[in-house]
C-alpha cells in the first residue's frame, strides 16, 4: 500500500487493482439493462449492453481513484466489500461463465504546493460472470 498525504499524490506508488464482478441481466417493465456489481469494492454501474456496464463500471471506478487521489487517501479505502448475497452469486455461477477484464486508468494530479502536475497510472483486471 503507498503512502498517501492530503492534497498530495506524489506519495501514490502505481498499484495493480484486482476486480471481482458479478454482471446480471435486469428488467424493469420493457427496459432490459445489465447491472455491474463490483464484489472486491461495493460499486455498482448499469448500461444497456454489457460493453457500455463495463465502460460505466470503468467509469466510476477511474472518478472514484481520482477522488481517493485527490484527497490523500488510498484508493477504495473507504469500501468494504459487496453484500454476502452478490459472492454468494458470483460463487454459483460455472468457472466457465467466467471473462476477464482489464483497465488501465491514468489522470492528471495537481501538486498545491508546487504547481505542477503528474500523470498518475494505475491498472486493473477483473474476473467478470455474467449471471442469466
Amino acid at each position: 500500500m503507498g503512502d498517501f498525504t492530503r492534497g498530495s499524490a506524489k506519495s501514490f506508488s502505481p498499484k495493480l487493482f484486482e476486480f471481482k464482478v458479478l454482471v446480471l441481466e435486469q428488467r424493469n417493465g420493457d427496459r432490459s439493462y445489465f447491472a455491474a456489481q463490483c464484489l472486491t469494492y461495493d460499486l455498482v454501474a448499469e448500461g444497456e449492453t454489457l460493453s457500455e456496464v463495463l465502460n460505466s463500471l470503468e467509469r466510476v471506478i477511474r472518478i472514484q481513484i481520482a477522488f481517493d487521489l485527490r484527497n490523500g487517501i488510498e484508493p477504495f479505502s473507504a469500501f468494504a466489500s459487496a453484500p454476502k448475497e452478490y459472492w454468494q452469486q458470483y460463487e454459483d455461477i460455472s468457472e466457465s461463465e467466467i471473462k476477464a477484464f482489464a483497465f488501465n486508468v491514468q489522470s492528471e494530479a495537481e501538486h498545491e504546493q508546487e504547481g505542477d502536475s503528474d500523470l498518475l497510472s494505475v491498472s486493473g483486471v477483473g474476473m467478470m460472470k455474467l449471471a442469466a
